[in-house]
This record gives structure tokens, sequence and C-alpha cells, in this order.
């Protein structure tokens, strides 16, 4: 009787890698969840057949570990790029946070960090999923901050001041017309310091 043939063969485990590695790189291009939304059809299955096919492998692995090489190496590519994401998403190697500052309106979600060397991350992240990062300076003076570069990319919507107010644990974005800020939070006026 000839044993049945595995589902889990070399050809199709490199298939199913290299989705989820195109799907994992695609964090940093238009989202994963969008593309998720987009493309489940592909992902999905591809997805399931990985997470299984590791299963397979492992078994595959303690049986014969020279004829399971190539499984390894595939489902270890995929590892060790989710492992870089996580780490280069974390403060491992990053200087300390001051604070974490957040502004929320109906399509995105924004998140200020200011660090110990005086770099500020702005992180926006869409309803859909999409994130956009970007890099700027900052020197606190008093009860404000004042960005040397701004990190937004369109620095009209972003003053060079805000206003640090400790009582409230928030950062105040507006000025009136005599150049007091506004401390009375309102509509994408301010960030909430977490």
């Amino acid at each position: 009787m000839n044993a049945q043939k595995s589902p889990f063969s070399d050809t199709t485990i490199i298939i199913s890698s290299a989705i989820m590695v195109a799907w994992l790189i695609s964090h940093y291009i238009n989202g994963m969840m969008a593309n998720l939304f987009l493309f489940w059809y592909i992902i999905l299955p591809a997805l399931v057949f990985h997470v299984l096919s590791l299963f397979s492998t492992i078994r595959a692995a303690i049986n014969n570990f020279k004829n399971a090489r190539i499984k390894l190496a595939s489902h270890a590519a995929v590892l060790l790029l989710l492992s870089g994401i996580i780490m280069a998403g974390s403060d491992l190697f990053k200087p300390g946070r001051i604070l974490t500052a957040t502004n929320n309106d109906d399509h995105y979600y924004d998140t200020l960090i200011l660090r110990e060397d005086g770099t500020a991350e702005m992180y926006g992240t869409s309803l859909i999923g999409t994130t956009d990062t970007y890099y700027g300076n900052f020197r606190i003076k008093g009860n404000l901050i004042i960005f040397t570069k701004k990190p937004v990319e369109v620095d009209r919507y972003f003053p060079d001041v805000i206003y640090w107010d400790k009582k409230q644990n928030k950062l105040f974005t507006q000025q009136n017309s005599d150049g007091a800020f506004i401390t009375k939070a309102g509509f994408m006026n301010y960030f909430d310091i977490r």
C-alpha cells in the first residue's frame, strides 16, 4: 500500500512562506490589515496553510531533519521577518520616552512620541490599518514644546509650538488671536497624554 503524500511539499511551503513574507512587508507599504481586506482570498488560505504546515514541518524535522531543511528554512524566514518587524516597532533600540500623547478624529488615530534625545515621532493610523510614520525634533522650554522639525508630512496642519498642560494631562495645539493657547479641549485641538 502506498503512503499518502502530504500536501505540505517543499514547493507549497515555499509559496505560502513567500505570501506570508509579502504580507508582512506590506506593513510598511499600505498596511497589513488593508491588504488582508483587499486580498483575503489569497492571504487567509495561505495563512491557514502556513500555520498547519508549521506543525507538519516540526513533525518532519523530528523524524528526519535532513529532509526537512527547506521547510524549516522557509518557516524560519517568516519568523525572522516577523521578529524583525516587532523589534523595529518596539522601543528596544530607541531612546527613552518623555511622553506619549494621542489624538483621534473620525479618520485617523495619531500618536506623538517625544524622546529623551530630542527626537519626535508621529504615527498616524487610519481606520483600515494603514500607518504613516514621520520624524522630527523638538526642545522643551517651560510648558512649551517647540518643534525645530515638525514630525508631520504637511506642516501647515501642525503648529511649531504646542502647550503642555500638566494639570489636564494634555498637549494643546491651537492659539487664539492674542497668541495664548486655548486650553479647553475641543475638536482636534489637543493630544491626550498617556
